[in-house]
């Protein structure tokens, strides 16, 4: 008979659990230094960004991983000097590279032959992992 709390014996549900109360942390705090710092389209940019590193590895054959992560890091530092030359506030020029991103992940899907289960993998995630 199944008991309400059986899932707890499982190792995997049990780590998911901890990592779910740290993110949960963190988020919290994080949260606290965007709205101060007035970059609240942040994670939405970088999430775009990330996605469009990842399927830049897929057409050129590298791990998709590194290359949303290399993205990120250049779109991350573009934030400034975006803001500088066009003299707005930060999330002004954040949600400049956020419309450049997702225009820039479309042409990148479009470009794709096959829409395989790896790309709808990156765009919606995966719970297992």
């Amino acid at each position: 008979m199944f008991e309400l709390l059986d899932f707890f014996n499982y190792q995997f549900f049990n780590r998911a659990i901890i990592m779910s109360i740290f993110c949960g942390i963190s988020c919290g705090i994080i949260g606290v230094w965007i709205l101060l710092l007035n970059i609240s389209f942040i994670g939405i940019t970088m999430a775009h960004a990330a996605f469009a590193g990842a399927l830049i590895g897929l057409l050129i054959g590298i791990n998709p991983i590194i290359c949303a992560f290399l993205l990120c890091i250049i779109s991350s530092i573009l934030i400034e000097p975006v803001s500088k030359k066009s003299k707005t506030q930060n999330n002004i020029s954040i949600s400049i590279l956020f419309s450049f991103m997702l225009g820039f992940s479309f042409l990148l899907l479009y470009s794709l032959k096959d829409f395989g289960s790896n790309i709808f993998g990156l765009l919606w995630g995966n719970i297992l992992t």
